[in-house]
């Protein structure tokens, strides 16, 4: 490690001993307005788990009994029921009826919600950490953890009760440990960590193993690695040993229960394989460049230019890795170009998948935007470059407020008074509403707004219609997912991005979509028909 202050440390002035400060705020914020938007609705993944739980408690074993991901998102899942599960102890009801049903409730859901929030929410820290180690400085650690801890997609996500949020937790875990380990290589416990945390991701989502590549990388190739020969194979065997037995401490039900553990494995590769519902794209290139658009176009912001500005920066940062130094670049790339071409080459696209992969983007962002920083010869250029990210970043902070915000407050009348107010201002822009849009309209009592055509030969520019029209008209497995524009905009919550996730069923919402896209999908309002 440098032990130099950096540049970009000079430009903050902030002592090292107040190094841990910077990173409260995207973390705070991260959480904040995590907990703001935790009662969002229906999510797919929640019953499953609540299922495995329930396993557990009617059948005294600790095992779950289905086995869609490894064992840590059952933990997590039977840590939020202790409280239900002491309840029924001191309350010495006669059956587990009571305790079942609790485990159905929405006092347990949001439970449960909350740690995995709390948890994921700390990739934040491990992010912030990675770079202090790596880079020495407090500037640029603040910026890779903001980009991450400010993304929309990461802040969505992490309120479900999934493994996606805790596998990126663990997987920046492991990323701290392997940079550690790099440059700190006199410290064998860096290599240690970088192993159990990769051990926790291969716990929370069997596609995490791949982690374990980047730790017996840096342990055999790292230049300032003094082991050689012999000695060198069994430090390797000893992290892989460490790695298999936190998994198998996570999910011990691959030996007690192997049959359906394989069992589920085989149906969760023959899904992801053949594809799933709109989520079915063709493996190959056309999927590692849906995967590519989703982190230049959404994954830094839920505002595209500023999304383009870091994954541009992503790029830089990239740039800067290899020149700076080739052996790293090596180490911290090996993980995400195996994970998405692994996932290029299945003929299903769920964006949560990418989510592990976001600490890295974050990371390389910051890179890129200090790599700018320090090229600059003009000092007085240099406050203007971080001033200009920095307020990017409260953008993003201000609509992950925003969003959160918009879930408690999803009122139907809100909705519709938006609507109005909003077709209003855009009188040049010609509406085709559906029906029943029509009718919670008229709920209004005003005049219909000149430029909504209600005639189907009339032109228009936009169609506006209910999610729950489209979910009737098409069918659920006919709707097509990872558009970055299957709509323009709604109005309703910001709960997920509902472009990628078309299928949500959470709460409704008053879509926009371009006319072209709406008739090739042949909405019945469209064609004069109900």
């Amino acid at each position: 490690m440098n032990k130099k202050t950096s540049s970009t440390e000079k430009f903050l002035g902030v002592g090292w001993t107040k190094q841990l400060v910077p990173v409260l705020i995207p973390l705070l914020l991260l959480i904040f307005t995590g907990l703001r938007g935790i009662d969002f609705g229906f999510h797919w993944d929640e019953r499953t788990h609540a299922l495995g739980v329930k396993n557990t408690i009617s059948s005294g074993i600790p095992l779950p009994g289905i086995y869609l991901y490894p064992g840590v998102s059952y933990w997590l899942s039977l840590t939020s029921a202790v409280p239900d599960i002491l309840n029924h102890w001191v309350s010495d009801e006669k059956t587990l009826e009571p305790l079942l049903s609790a485990i159905e409730g929405k006092a347990y859901r949001l439970r449960s919600r909350v740690l995995f929030l709390l948890i994921s929410s700390l990739a934040v820290v491990f992010v912030y950490l990675t770079v202090l180690v790596w880079r020495g400085s407090i500037l640029e650690a603040f910026l890779a953890a903001s980009i991450l801890g400010f993304s929309w997609e990461v802040a969505y996500h992490i309120r479900w009760i999934a493994p996606d949020g805790i596998m990126m937790q663990f997987g920046a875990m492991t990323l701290l440990g392997v940079i550690g380990g790099f440059f700190q290589p006199e410290r064998k416990n860096w290599l240690w960590f970088s192993a159990i945390g990769a051990g926790l991701a291969f716990g929370s989502k069997w596609t995490a193993g791949l982690l374990l590549v980047p730790v017996l990388i840096v342990a055999y190739l790292n230049p300032h690695n003094k082991l050689k020969g012999f000695r060198q194979w069994v430090l390797l065997f000893k992290l892989c040993l460490v790695f298999f037995l936190v998994y198998l401490i996570t999910t011990p039900a691959t030996l007690l229960d192997s049959s359906q553990v394989f069992k589920y494995i085989k149906m969760q590769q023959q899904v992801y394989s053949s594809g799933l519902q709109g989520y079915a794209v063709s493996p190959g290139s056309e999927h590692f460049l849906k995967n590519l658009e989703y982190f230049a176009l959404s994954f830094g912001s839920h505002f595209s230019p500023i999304a383009v500005a870091f994954f541009i920066l992503s790029i830089l940062g990239l740039y800067a890795l290899v020149k700076e130094s080739p052996p790293l670049a090596l180490i911290f790339l090996s993980f995400p170009l195996l994970y998405l071409l692994y996932f290029s080459f299945h003929g299903m696209m769920v964006v949560r998948n990418l989510l592990v992969l976001g600490p890295f983007l974050a990371i390389l962002s910051a890179r890129g935007t200090c790599f700018i920083y320090e090229r600059f010869k003009f000092k007085i250029i240099k406050p203007l470059v971080i001033t200009f990210i920095l307020f990017l970043l409260t953008i993003n902070g201000i609509w992950l407020i925003y969003a959160g915000e918009s879930i408690r407050k999803n009122e139907p009348l809100t909705l519709i008074q938006n609507l109005d107010a909003y077709i209003s201002k855009r009188p040049d822009t010609h509406f085709s509403v559906s029906p029943q849009v029509s009718q919670a309209l008229a709920v209004l009592k005003k005049k219909t707004p000149k430029n909504i055509n209600n005639h189907p030969s009339e032109k228009a520019d936009v169609a506006i219609f209910l999610a729950s029209e489209m979910f009737r008209h098409l069918g659920e497995p006919n709707i097509p997912a990872n558009r970055r524009h299957l709509t323009t905009t709604w109005f309703g919550p910001y709960e997920v991005n509902f472009n990628y996730y078309p299928t949500w069923k959470g709460s409704n919402r008053i879509l926009f979509m371009p006319m072209g896209q709406a008739r090739d999908l042949g909405f019945p309002f469209l064609e004069g028909k109900n």
